[in-house]
């Protein structure tokens, strides 16, 4: 007799990849801007520079990651509503797939 997998596990299981791809977005938005904590410029001005004193690792990092990404001058908001997408999602996604498990 088969096991059939009820349509809620899919559901998660679809979520799930939805919240790894978010997440990863968000991480190299955040890698691009160097903007590490919160979501402007504005707010890095209360952040340690991590790169005044760096060492042999922490230098050979930031030359591979200077060398495979693309800052940017301008601060066009891609940050910010990248960290939201994920924030919205995360806030609502669980209530309604409780929801779902609950019909």
């Amino acid at each position: 007799m088969p096991v059939l997998i009820p349509i809620s596990t899919f559901f998660i299981g679809c979520h799930g990849l939805i919240a790894l791809g978010l997440s990863y977005r968000v991480a190299m938005e955040r890698t691009r801007t160097r903007i590490w904590h919160g979501a402007s410029t504005s707010e890095v001005a209360s952040q340690p520079n991590y790169l005044d004193h760096p060492n042999a690792w922490a230098e050979f990092v930031e030359k591979m990651i200077q060398q495979s990404t693309v800052t940017k001058n301008i601060e066009d908001g891609v940050l910010q509503r990248t960290i939201r997408a994920h924030g919205n999602f995360t806030e609502y996604v669980p209530l309604s797939l409780i929801f779902l498990i609950w019909l």
